[in-house]
């Protein structure tokens, strides 16, 4: 099958006929639907400063292949501004959504995160608490739903509640979940920028070390894999992986530590200084200290 093809059968895969919307199973919709519902009850809003469709990253940062199918503003007296973007990828089987939801103020908007945080911490729907994402922490969540996987991230900044989601075949989770958290950081990033007043005039892609044009951040092979069983113990990728002309050894520093892929024994490993942990054949090592590769001592698992 071409490229082209491809896009279509993901196209198909994900939209509805005719109205050109994804198709969102109700329980992939269900963390959204769930901070929305919360946001929904709050007091009536006040005028906001921006656009609310200037806050959510735009198509032409994401990278080649990616097409806007749907996007939607809505404007209420209880919800106040949210945008909603749709894209589908015209290479792969992925598609993602970014939604933002700007609120009268911080307050406002951290009660909107409370109720995912809860969710996060009782591990429902799949969730998982990210104490380092956004003002206060945020939360992700990993579904999945016959042959497909949905990773969703959703944090606050300030003022406004972001809704990253990404999804793709199930055989691609690992992945799946390194582009939503690519995604993640470039949404985080925006918002920030946003906040100081630094977007950039022309809306120029953000650049991140490592990074070639039309790329991001993002955990890829063993550090996807890696990622997946460590989850926020990671944190997000703030660079893209590149080598360690000394070594061989990939590196890749993220907001929490640097993973390392030790080329001399085939090793995804992630350090946050003090602790490190590794994926073997045999299943994850955790150690401590200042050893880069598994002592003996190494203990089997994820936790000290």
């Amino acid at each position: 099958m071409s490229n082209a093809d491809s896009g279509t059968a993901a196209a198909r895969r994900f939209r509805t006929g005719g109205n050109g919307r994804l198709r969102l199973p109700g329980l992939w919709a269900g963390p959204a639907l769930a901070l929305l519902a919360l946001v929904l009850s709050a007091q009536p809003l006040l005028a906001f400063q921006s656009d609310v469709k200037t806050l959510a990253v735009p198509v032409s940062h994401l990278g080649p292949g990616w097409t806007l199918v749907a996007e939607n503003v809505g404007t209420t007296v209880d919800l106040g501004q949210s945008y909603t973007g749709q894209y589908v990828n015209n290479f792969t089987e992925r598609f993602a959504i970014f939604m933002v939801v700007q609120l009268p103020n911080a307050a406002v908007a951290e009660l909107s995160m409370a109720s995912a945080r809860q969710q996060g911490s009782e591990g429902e729907m799949g969730s998982q608490p990210w104490p380092s994402l956004g003002d206060g922490g945020g939360v992700a969540y990993a579904i999945e739903q016959d042959d497909a996987f949905l990773s969703v991230f959703a944090f606050r900044v300030d003022n406004v509640v972001a809704i990253v989601m990404a999804g793709g075949p199930t055989e691609q989770a690992a992945d799946v979940r390194g582009l939503a958290l690519g995604y993640t950081v470039l949404q985080h990033d925006r918002l920030r920028a946003a906040l100081q007043g630094a977007l950039s005039p022309t809306d120029a892609p953000p650049t991140y070390p490592y990074c070639g044009p039309g790329q991001t951040p993002r955990f890829q092979s063993g550090f996807a894999m890696l990622q997946e069983q460590l989850g926020s113990k990671m944190g997000l990728p703030r660079e893209c992986e590149h080598s360690n002309p000394d070594n061989g050894d990939a590196l890749q520093k993220t907001s929490t530590g640097l993973s390392i892929y030790r080329k001399s024994t085939n090793t995804p490993t992630f350090t946050n200084g003090s602790e490190h942990w590794a994926l073997t054949p045999e299943g994850p090592l955790y150690w401590a200290g200042a050893s880069v590769d598994p002592p003996a001592g190494a203990q089997a698992g994820l936790q000290p």
